[in-house]
């Protein structure tokens, strides 16, 4: 049965931006943990730990979501993916050097995401 409150649309928001803060830290490292083929250790092990937090954001995530009636695979998904490449986009700053085209057709991606999902049953 549903429970969705206030309580859990809040933890769903803060464990999902944890986890996408998290992933995007992960990301980060991982693409500068290699030079000329050569692996950096403390990227490496910045990525690992980003992606570990991110994982733990993620399943607390799903928790909340099932607890509010929320058992898709892929819409917990979609929204563990729109928050992480959000939050990329925003600690990297392109997302600001991003014409307002480009903004909105963003956003029509990730509604037409999020219309497929629930229109196949997902």
């Amino acid at each position: 049965m549903s429970t969705f409150n206030l309580g859990f649309i809040l933890a769903i928001i803060f464990f999902s931006v944890i986890s996408g803060i998290a992933d995007a830290q992960g990301f980060i490292h991982a693409s500068q943990g290699w030079l000329y083929g050569r692996p950096i250790p403390l990227e490496l092990l910045k990525s690992i730990l980003g992606f570990l937090i991110g994982g733990l954001g993620y399943i607390a995530t799903v928790y909340f979501l099932q607890k509010s009636g929320i058992f898709s695979v892929e819409l917990q998904t979609m929204i563990w993916f729109v928050t992480a490449i959000t939050v990329l986009a925003v600690i990297s700053g392109k997302i600001f050097r991003w014409g307002h085209l480009e903004q909105m057709i963003a956003v029509l991606l990730i509604i037409g995401i999020g219309w497929l999902v629930i229109k196949t049953g997902g």
